[in-house]
């Protein structure tokens, strides 16, 4: 017997994959920030920012520990409070120019009754 993972629904899920195939680690703020660092620069601002969530992806879409990076995003943000997002950072996240929306703040309920929609 197979077991599903929960994970995100589509268009999101496909968004996500996508990100993660660029990614060199992804963050959390333990709230509702997460990011999907392309480069070495902007994961050594992640470390520096004091994020306690700092994971290297491998490249095959893996963390260190094995878990697939999407799974663990997955996680995250449905641990997040209700203005969760994904931004991808990309030249060191140092100017707003360095990230791009992944999920937009309450982007993934917009269609959800009741819902923060951003």
């Amino acid at each position: 017997m197979t077991t599903e993972t929960e994970t995100f629904s589509e268009p999101w899920l496909t968004e996500v994959k996508k990100s993660v195939a660029n990614a060199v680690s992804i963050s959390w703020d333990n709230c509702h920030k997460i990011y999907v660092c392309t480069d070495d620069e902007s994961h050594d601002q992640q470390v520096v920012r004091g994020y306690e969530w700092v994971l290297r992806v491998d490249s095959e879409g893996n963390l260190p520990d094995g878990t697939p990076a999407v799974d663990r995003l997955f996680e995250w943000f449905k641990n997040s409070c209700g203005l969760e997002f994904i931004q991808e950072i990309g030249g060191g996240g140092t100017s707003n120019s360095d990230f791009s929306d992944v999920i937009g703040q309450g982007a993934y309920h917009e269609d959800e009754e009741g819902v923060y929609d951003g």
